[in-house]
């Protein structure tokens, strides 16, 4: 039967990837934000002559794709998330392949079926980002080199998902260990080595890739850091994606594109050398991010889309594929296995030493379904009572870890539904946004964040009087928020209050150090005060 119908995992994962993306995907309002909407108008850029130029603080790989697709057939983000539903569902056949190979068809069919009916892989298909790029690259070139059927092709792949991706160089670098594959770093070294040369001859730095590897790295090791996105001390990062702006403010001079990196970087060293144990407890965090079961999320969240949608009635979750992953590591293993598992390994090495989010575990996502699905083959075989009872005890476990972070997810839900709030207000308009958040706030009415977001919405209207009184319910309900002091002192400022204003806005700069809308308005307030101004355009009552 299976060899017969080989080809239904990857009828079924096509099928299901388009009904999301026509029923749900295309609306998703997180789709044109944040990281979305910078790569939609860095393609824009790119399809009109004009591109960014090198060197690049974010990675080039996915808007120059976007942008091939948007010259082809036009600026439709619909069409992007089609093209990556094909490339998904070529994945699905890819692991089929890739289980075929190295245990057998069965293994291989019933891989590419938990992949097909995935519910995250599905969501990171109609996601407007690059995990299902980079996630058909690793899968392609894992196949090619365990089949032996394209070593050159295979370096070229993982050196294009190394353009997306940085620390994918790290496992990318395992082939040269493995296989006696001599053409593979030619394929490796020639999008890496074109990338840098591009970066040293037009942008004149040197540059391997991208320079944001020191500010991711202080996002992952600073006095805020919790091991996930967090941004530290107020640092704007649409307003300043690479640090530079809030570097020269502090410092009162100007850096270059590789000075920023070398500042955030020894900002993160000072804060590891000073702090050892919260920096051993953050990387205890990162790998139980890496390797546990639930998704973390940033602006894109996969839990927010579950609870909406036809993919909370598919019977798998990736969790339940983790334990049997971890089981591998127990059992005896033939070279090819390794391969997959020390993969796997080194990529999340990888991403320890910065942050962990569920779209940076994405990418691997088909290698440990593959080892999952083969392990659970492999104990049935052999019945061995003893990697039984291991995977039993971890399955319990993990289901006890899931049950358990149910609460984190509803905090996570309501949060993402607040960001929708602040994008409707933009993208559909003020009255949406402010219907969005009052409903959130009958739920939660001492939520911060929706205090702020609502505060914000009547300071926009000059209603100040109401903006004080959300702004001050929520400094009530936390003290140390940043956002909610700073935003305080200004509608003090804006009340005429000079000294109120210049109190919440210093305190606010104690907790949000990198705020530059805050170090601003300070140095203006103290302007106003030493030569008692009254503020322009503040009301007088």
């Amino acid at each position: 039967m299976i060899r017969r119908f080989w080809w239904l995992p990857v009828v079924i994962g096509l099928i299901l990837r388009l009904i999301y993306l026509y029923t749900f995907a295309r609306h998703l309002f997180f789709n044109t934000f944040s990281d979305a909407q910078v790569y939609h108008l860095w393609a824009m850029r790119i399809v009109k002559h004009c591109p960014p130029p090198p060197p690049f603080f974010m990675s080039p790989l996915y808007p120059y794709f976007v942008s091939l697709i948007y010259f082809l057939s036009g600026p439709s983000i619909t069409t992007v998330l089609f093209i990556q539903a094909l490339l998904d569902t070529a994945t699905t056949f890819f692991i089929f392949q890739l289980g075929k190979l190295v245990w057998g068809r069965r293994v291989g069919f019933f891989a590419a079926m938990a992949y097909a009916i995935l519910p995250s892989a599905i969501f990171y298909s109609g996601l407007f980002l690059m995990p299902s790029l980079l996630t058909f690259l690793i899968t392609l070139a894992s196949y090619l080199l365990l089949s032996g059927g394209g070593d050159l092709l295979a370096g070229l792949l993982l050196g294009i998902a190394v353009l997306g991706r940085g620390n994918i160089l790290i496992p990318a670098l395992l082939p040269l260990r493995f296989f006696k594959a001599r053409s593979y770093p030619i394929g490796l070294l020639i999008p890496i080595g074109t990338l840098f040369l591009i970066n040293l001859t037009i942008g004149k730095a040197p540059i391997i890739t991208t320079y944001n590897f020191g500010l991711n790295f202080y996002i992952g090791n600073n006095p805020d850091a919790d091991g996930t996105y967090h941004r530290p001390g107020g640092l704007d990062l649409t307003e300043d994606r690479d640090g530079r702006k809030v570097i020269e403010l502090i410092s009162g001079k100007g850096v270059d594109c590789s000075g920023s990196s070398r500042f955030w970087t020894g900002r993160a060293f000072s804060f590891i050398i000073g702090h050892p144990i919260k920096t051993l407890w953050l990387v205890v965090k990162k790998i139980y991010f890496f390797i546990g079961p639930i998704e973390i999320p940033q602006f894109e969240n996969l839990y927010y889309v579950l609870d909406r949608t036809l993919l909370r009635f598919l019977p798998l979750r990736f969790w339940l594929l983790i334990p049997f992953f971890i089981s591998a590591f127990f059992l005896p293993k033939k070279g090819t296995v390794s391969f997959l598992l020390w993969f796997v390994l080194l990529y999340g090495a990888a991403l320890i030493p910065f942050f962990i989010i569920g779209r940076f575990r994405q990418p691997i996502v088909p290698l440990i379904t593959v080892v999952a699905v083969g392990t659970l083959f492999t104990i049935g075989n052999r019945r061995d009572w003893r990697i039984i009872t291991l995977v039993v005890a971890l399955l319990l476990s993990y289901t006890f870890i899931n049950l358990i972070s149910q609460a984190g997810i509803r905090r996570a839900i309501f949060n993402t539904r607040s960001d929708y709030g602040i994008w409707a207000y933009y993208a559909i308009g003020p009255d949406v946004g402010f219907d969005s958040t009052r409903v959130l706030l009958k739920e939660d009415p001492d939520n911060v964040k929706c205090l702020v977001n609502l505060g914000n919405y009547y300071f926009r209207r000059s209603e100040y009087y109401r903006a004080r009184f959300l702004y001050r319910r929520a400094v009530a309900v936390d003290p140390d928020d940043g956002e909610a002091n700073a935003n305080l002192g200004i509608t003090f400022l804006a009340l005429g209050k000079i000294d109120s204003a210049l109190t919440y806005l210093e305190r606010a700069k104690e907790i949000l150090p990198y705020s530059i809308l805050v170090r601003r308005t300070i140095a203006r307030v103290k302007k106003i005060k030493s030569k008692g101004l009254t503020p322009i355009g503040s009301p007088i009552k």
